[in-house]
C-alpha cells in the first residue's frame, strides 16, 4: 500500500518473503481444490498437481533470495519443494492412484500453510526492526500514512505515485467517469474528452454531514451507465447513515448486469466516538400537540459509560434523557415533548394583519461530553419542525352511516389539528340526499366554500345525491385547488357509478374483476410503502412489517385494478393472489387515494386507537397539501420543507389575490431569496395553469445557511 501511494520506493523494503507467503497461500488453495479425487478427471488432477508444484517452486526461489538462513531454506526444500515435484511427476490415471495422491496433496497443503505463516512472521520481524529505526524510510512512510485522511490516501492511489497513475491506466482502456458521492448526490469530478484528458490535480475534500451510498449510485451513476456495459468501483469506508440500504441498490445494478466492486478504506476498528447523526421527526405538528421522533447517534464507545442527550431552546431544556453507551455503532433514541408554550411566545410577537399557518421551530440537539470521545465537534446538531397554528379542514361524505365513516368522524373530531364536517345522506327525516348549507353536517352551497377544505373523504355516496355542478366543484378542488381526495369503496359498488361523471378521470383504478370475500388473509406493505413515514405503525422497519401483517384483514375487497400511472401502497393477500388495497395517483395539482375496503376500523381489535388512529392521522397529513406558511389579504407564501440538505432545491409557492379576494393570474412575479440576511437570488415564478392565482418556482442548489 505504501508503495502504491508513492510513500515508499520499490526497493526500500525486501518483498521476497511476503510474495513467497502469497505463493504458498495459493498452493494451499490448490491443495484444497484437489481434495476430492473422485470428482475430477486425470487431466484435471495433473493440472492441479503441476500448478501446486509451480507455486512451491516460486516460493522456494523467493525464500532463497530473501536472506533467510541456509538451514531454513534446506528444510523448506526437503519438506515441501521435493515432495511437490515428486507428486507432480506421478502417473495417476487410475482412480485409486488419484485417491492416494490427493491424500499426499492434502498433507502437503497443510505444510504449505505452515510455511506461509512462518515466512510472514519472518517478514513482520524484519520490518519491525526497520520501522523502529528513526532513519528508516519505512518509519517515515508509516508515520506519514498514519496521519493521512482516507480521502488523501485515495487521492494518492488514483492521481499520484511514482508508478503509472491508476486513473490514467484505467482511462487507456475504458470510458472512465470519476464521481464523488457527496451527501445524497453523485457529482462528476472528471471524464476525459478528446480535447482534454488531463487528470484532475486533486480530489474534493469531503464535507457532507451524511454518508449516503445508495441514492448517488442509483440516481447519478445508474442513469449515466444505463445503456452501456460497464462496472462501478466504489471506494468507501463502508459507513452508511442515510437513505435506503446499499445492498438493495446493488441488487438493482445486478439486474442490469452492472457489477459493483468495493474497495475498503480505513480501519475495521472504529475510533472511540459518540456523535449526533440526525434527528428525525414529523415535518409538521399542531402547536398544541407533542413533537415525537427519534435521534440517531453513532455510539462507538466502550459499553457502560453514562451520558446525556438533550433538546434545548437556548437555556431552556425541552427534553433530555440519561443513557449508557453500548458500543454498537448506530442507535436510535426516541423523543417526545410539547411545544405549545414555545409557539405561543412566538405568535405573540407577530403582526396582527398577517396570518401564520405555521411557525418554524429550530432546536439544538446535543450529547454530553464523555471521557475518551475522540471527536467533540460532532456532538450536536439541530431539530427543525413546523408547528401548525391553524386547524385544517376535512369534508367527510357518505351515503349511509357505515362503521368506517363513524370511526373516521370520531377520529378527526378528537384530533386538534383537524376540523371535520361529516355529511351523510338521509340524516334528516324525509331527506334521501345531502342537506346543503353553511352549517356543520351540510354540503357546501357553492364552489368557493368547498375550496376552503384541505381534504375530502368520499365514501359510498350514490351518484343521484349530487346536483348541478357539484361534482365539477370536487374535480376542481383536486385539480386546480391542489386538494386531496380519499375514496373509500364499499360492498354496494356505488363508486362505479361515477365512471362517466366529471370525477371519473380522477379514479386511480378501474373495476374489471369481481369483489373478493373469501380467503383474505392479511394486509401487507409494498416495497415502496415500507419507506413512507405515513405507513409507519412502528419505528423499526422489520417491526413495522410485523405489525401490518398482524392487523385484522378486511372482510371484503373491491377487486379494482390500478391504472397506469398509479402506485399501489397496500396489498391485500387472498391465497396466492395479491389485490390492490390502497392506490395513489396524482391528479392535476392534487392527489387522489383509493381504498378498496371499508373496514380499517377492524384494526382496533384488542388495541383500540393504537394503529387505526395513527394510520389515518398520518395518511391524512401526508396526502393533504400543507397550507401556505404565511399569508395576508393579498399574498400567500410557502417554501416547501423547512429544512433542505445542501445541494437541494427549494420548491416555492405563492398565491396572489386582488383586493376583492379574486385570483391574480396575469402578473409577472419574482421571488427574492436571502441567505443569512443578504440577497442571493431573484427567481421568476411560473403561473400554474391548473390553479388560478398560484405561481411556482424553484431555487438553484442551496448552499448551507438560513434562508
Amino acid at each position: 500500500i505504501l508503495q502504491r501511494l508513492g510513500l515508499l520506493k520499490a526497493d526500500a523494503v525486501k518483498m521476497e518473503l511476503p510474495r513467497a507467503g502469497e505463493a504458498l497461500a495459493d498452493a494451499e488453495a490448490l491443495a484444497e481444490k484437489g481434495r476430492n479425487a473422485q470428482g475430477i478427471t486425470a487431466e484435471e488432477w495433473k493440472k492441479i498437481a503441476t500448478d501446486f508444484a509451480g507455486k512451491i517452486d516460486t516460493a522456494r526461489d523467493l525464500v532463497g533470495k530473501s536472506g533467510m538462513e541456509p538451514g531454513k531454506i534446506e528444510l523448506f526444500a526437503k519438506e515441501l519443494a521435493a515432495p511437490a515435484r515428486e507428486l507432480a511427476g506421478r502417473e495417476s490415471k487410475a482412480i485409486n492412484d488419484r485417491i492416494r495422491a490427493s491424500e499426499d496433496l492434502k498433507r502437503l497443503g497443510g505444510v504449505a500453510g505452515r510455511w506461509s505463516a512462518e515466512v510472514q512472521e519472518a517478514f513482520q520481524r524484519s520490518i519491525g526492526d526497520l520501522a523502529a529505526s528513526e532513519s528508516s524510510p519505512l518509519k517515515t512512510a508509516l508515520d506519514k500514512f498514519n496521519t493521512m485522511p482516507r480521502w488523501q490516501r485515495l487521492q494518492a492511489m488514483l492521481l499520484e505515485g511514482e508508478q503509472q497513475k491508476l486513473l490514467a491506466k484505467l482511462g487507456e482502456t475504458y470510458d472512465v467517469q470519476l464521481l464523488d458521492l457527496d451527501g445524497s448526490e453523485a457529482k462528476k469530478i472528471w471524464q476525459p474528452t478528446k480535447r482534454d484528458s488531463a487528470l484532475p490535480t486533486a480530489l474534493p475534500k469531503p464535507t457532507a454531514g451524511i454518508t449516503n451510498l445508495s441514492t448517488g449510485l442509483r440516481s447519478g451513476i445508474g442513469e449515466q451507465v444505463k445503456e452501456q456495459r460497464g462496472a462501478v468501483v466504489l471506494f468507501s469506508d463502508g459507513q452508511h447513515n442515510e437513505g435506503e440500504s446499499p445492498a438493495e441498490v446493488a441488487k438493482v445494478f445486478a439486474a442490469r448486469g452492472m457489477p459493483i466492486f468495493t474497495v475498503g478504506f480505513g480501519s475495521q476498528v472504529r475510533p472511540r466516538d459518540l456523535a449526533f447523526i440526525k434527528a428525525e421527526g414529523p415535518d409538521a405538528v399542531f402547536f398544541e400537540d407533542r413533537v415525537r421522533g427519534s435521534i440517531t447517534l453513532k455510539d462507538d464507545m466502550p459499553a457502560g459509560s453514562p451520558f446525556k442527550i438533550s433538546v434545548t431552546d437556548g437555556d431552556k431544556v425541552l427534553w433530555e434523557q440519561q443513557l449508557l453507551t453500548d458500543g454498537k455503532n448506530l442507535r436510535k433514541v426516541p423523543f417526545d415533548f410539547p411545544v405549545g408554550e414555545y409557539v405561543k411566545e412566538k405568535l405573540a410577537k407577530l403582526r396582527t394583519d398577517v396570518q401564520v399557518a405555521s411557525i418554524p421551530i429550530e432546536l439544538k440537539v446535543a450529547v454530553s461530553q464523555i471521557e475518551g470521545d475522540r471527536e467533540l465537534s460532532n456532538n450536536e446538531g439541530s431539530l427543525r419542525v413546523r408547528a401548525v397554528t391553524q386547524k385544517r379542514k376535512v369534508l367527510l361524505l357518505d351515503g349511509r352511516s357505515r362503521w368506517e365513516t363513524r370511526y373516521l368522524r370520531n377520529l378527526f373530531e378528537r384530533d386538534e389539528q383537524w376540523e371535520v364536517n361529516a355529511v351523510v345522506a338521509g340524516m334528516r327525516a324525509g331527506e334521501s340526499g345531502f342537506v346543503r348549507g353553511t352549517l356543520p353536517e351540510q354540503f357546501p352551497t357553492e364552489s368557493a366554500q368547498l375550496q376552503n377544505y384541505d381534504l375530502i373523504i368520499f365514501g359510498e355516496v350514490p351518484r343521484s345525491v349530487f346536483k348541478g355542478d357539484e361534482l365539477v366543484w370536487i374535480k376542481d378542488f383536486v385539480e386546480k385547488r391542489g386538494g386531496a381526495l380519499v375514496f373509500i369503496d364499499g360492498s354496494r359498488g356505488r363508486l362505479k357509478e361515477y365512471a362517466d361523471s366529471p370525477i371519473g378521470p380522477m379514479f386511480p383504478v378501474e373495476w374489471k374483476s369481481p369483489a373478493v370475500r373469501d380467503g383474505i388473509t392479511r394486509v401487507a406493505l409494498t416495497e415502496r410503502t415500507a419507506g413512507i413515514a405515513a405507513f409507519a405503525l412502528a419505528p423499526d422497519k422489520a417491526q413495522n412489517a410485523e405489525v401490518w401483517s398482524h392487523l385484522q384483514p378486511p372482510h371484503w375487497v373491491s377487486g379494482a385494478t390500478p391504472l397506469p400511472g398509479s402506485e399501489t401502497l397496500l396489498q391485500i393477500e387472498a391465497g396466492a393472489e395479491k389485490l390492490a388495497g390502497v392506490v395513489l395517483r396524482p391528479f392535476g395539482a392534487g392527489r387522489v387515494l383509493y381504498q378498496a375496503f371499508d373496514d380499517s376500523w377492524r384494526w382496533r381489535y384488542e388495541v383500540g386507537d393504537q394503529h387505526h388512529v395513527r394510520y389515518w392521522n398520518q395518511v391524512a397529513n401526508w396526502i393533504a397539501e400543507l397550507p401556505f406558511s404565511v399569508r395576508d389579504k393579498f399574498i400567500s407564501l410557502d417554501a416547501g420543507s423547512i429544512t433542505y440538505q445542501p445541494g437541494d432545491s427549494a420548491d416555492l409557492r405563492v398565491r396572489l389575490r386582488d383586493g376583492e379576494g379574486k385570483p391574480v393570474t396575469n402578473a409577472a412575479v419574482d421571488a427574492v431569496l436571502s441567505r443569512d440576511g443578504k440577497k442571493v437570488a431573484t427567481i421568476r415564478m411560473t403561473p400554474d395553469d391548473n390553479a388560478g392565482g398560484l405561481f411556482r418556482g424553484k431555487t438553484a442548489a442551496l448552499e448551507p445557511g438560513a434562508y
